[in-house]
């Protein structure tokens, strides 16, 4: 008899307190509405994280070994790279003339300052402008045979594919070649060239 009397009793609490729960889980008038907490960009259909639309993928402590030379890296907007250099080569061989005589021959190639600007037009675009070099040309029999600037070039790159689970990238590049050297050293013409990088 004990134990129903005191199950009807907790039962009357309970009626009792129901709306004063109900109206404490109410927000209070004028009260700002929680917002939902926000989701995670989905992954991409590799299940790799959304890259920004800007990232570099060859950045970081050796960006400019990464972008320097024959590399699909490009040097994104905002950024831009100057370089400059010296190479002495020496050839020695021979030369046929006629049927007869067979000559031996020692150039000496040097060619300075070699110099490439670079500079980044969109996150994944940059134009290199190859600037004129001072060439000369020696050998044991005609020292200063040939000398003089030779021609300016222009290549524009664009990074098309990169693949961060294979860490390969993909870029293309469009070469021109302007005769604007000295006379000896001149192209004849205009030289176009189309190619692609690939790491």
């Amino acid at each position: 008899m004990t134990r129903v009397l005191q199950t009807a009793a907790l039962a009357m609490c309970a009626a009792a307190l129901s709306p004063a729960l109900a109206l404490a889980d109410q927000p209070a008038p004028g009260a700002a509405t929680p917002a939902a907490s926000a989701s995670p960009a989905p992954p991409n259909a590799g299940g790799f994280p959304q890259l920004p639309p800007n990232f570099d993928p060859c950045g970081g402590p050796q960006e400019l070994l990464n972008k320097f030379g024959l590399t699909p890296c490009v040097v994104p907007l905002g950024e831009a790279m100057l370089s400059a250099g010296y190479s002495s080569a020496k050839v020695n061989g021979t030369v046929t003339a006629g049927a007869v005589a067979t000559l031996p021959v020692s150039a000496l190639a040097r060619e300075f300052p070699q110099a490439l600007l670079t500079v980044g037009i969109t996150p994944r675009t940059d134009i290199e402008l190859q600037l004129p070099q001072y060439l000369r040309l020696d050998t044991t029999e005609r020292p200063w045979l040939a000398q003089g600037a030779t021609d300016t070039g222009v290549e524009m790159k664009q990074r098309v594919a990169f693949d961060p689970l294979a860490a390969t990238m993909t870029s293309l590049i469009v070469q021109v070649k302007l005769p604007t050297g000295s006379p000896s050293l001149r192209a004849a013409s205009p030289s176009y060239a189309l190619g692609a990088l690939q790491s």
